[in-house]
């Protein structure tokens, strides 16, 4: 981890005229800078040494930061540079928090470059932000990295660094691999990684644990009871490829509709139909992938799979 300063006196005088100065060109009241600068030096009155701070347990570096409300400082640290995050703080961060934006702003060519890929790859809006802003902000600050300084091993890193964050939620494990791969799958089709990439993750040993990790508790139930169902009656690698076609589906709808928690919220026009036209193009998830999209093949099996299951699953 970089060190700021080798003394609490350095700290205040270098780090705090920085922010001095990136605060005052910020789109924002004179009342608004004055307050950002008076928390980061309030901050740093109780951690002068941020290196032993950032060694402090997750939940604990958590209520320090919102009890002085100094995330915007925490994320200019970060951005520019002077301070490395950990994974586990950068998941547990809550909403609101300005730190991909300030990213981005100081990134905005790399985020133009991710932006435009995935509008080729025919991602949504919506998806192309998750990737171009939220995955690309964490995986730069957490890398320490432009987009052109990044390559495999960041990417193996932040993967396997995901397995050992003890504070993080499993749909947020889940979103961030996701976010992660369609990122990766963009570095490599820019020429900044030079592996194919396939979708990371713990490996499912059973139909009903690869239905286990679906991230909607609700869904991941009738997932789950399905596997169950099903698993007795037909052949294993059958089983296994329905599940992971309704994964899929799931994933996308985590992404796309994250307040649909029931299958009966499901509809034809507003979540069928637009899945299915991205589905056609969405990136190969598996290890022999090339990058690309899915085969014609690999998309008529997640129709049918689906298809299958929700005709099977009606009551």
């Amino acid at each position: 981890m970089r060190p700021l300063a080798d003394r609490a006196v350095d700290v205040e005088g270098d780090v705090i005229g920085d922010y001095e100065r990136h605060v005052a060109d910020l789109a924002i009241l004179p009342t608004g800078r004055s307050d950002r600068v008076w928390r980061a030096r309030k901050f740093l009155a109780s951690h002068p040494d941020l290196d032993l701070w950032m060694a402090r347990p997750t939940p604990a570096r958590l209520a320090d930061l919102h009890r002085v409300k100094a995330w915007p400082f925490m994320s200019w640290l970060f951005v520019s540079r002077r301070l490395r995050p950990d994974l586990g703080l950068l998941l547990a961060k809550p909403c609101g928090v300005d730190l991909p934006a300030v990213w981005a702003a100081a990134n905005r060519e790399d985020v133009e470059r991710v932006t435009t890929k995935g509008l080729e790859l025919g991602w949504s809006a919506n998806w192309v932000h998750q990737v171009g802003v939220l995955a690309l902000s964490l995986v730069g600050v957490w890398a320490g990295k432009t987009l052109d300084e990044l390559d495999d091993n960041d990417f193996d890193a932040v993967i396997a660094e995901v397995d050992r964050v003890a504070h993080a939620s499993s749909s947020a494990r889940t979103r961030l691999r996701t976010r992660v791969f369609s990122l990766r799958h963009v570095c490599f089709q820019l020429g900044v990684t030079a592996s194919t990439p396939h979708m990371a993750g713990p490996i499912s040993q059973t139909p009903t644990a690869l239905a286990g990790l679906i991230s909607q508790p609700e869904i991941r139930c009738e997932v789950v009871r399905y596997a169950e169902t099903i698993t007795p009656v037909l052949r294993p690698m059958t089983v296994h490829m329905r599940i992971k076609s309704i994964r899929v589906f799931t994933e996308w709808l985590a992404v796309e509709h994250p307040k649909l928690r029931r299958l009966d919220q499901l509809d034809r026009v507003a979540h069928v139909e637009p899945f299915l036209a991205w589905a056609r193009n969405r990136p190969w998830r598996g290890a022999n992938g090339r990058g690309r999209t899915v085969s014609i093949v690999q998309f008529h099996h997640d129709v049918i799979d689906l298809r299958v299951f929700f005709e099977e699953d009606s009551p």
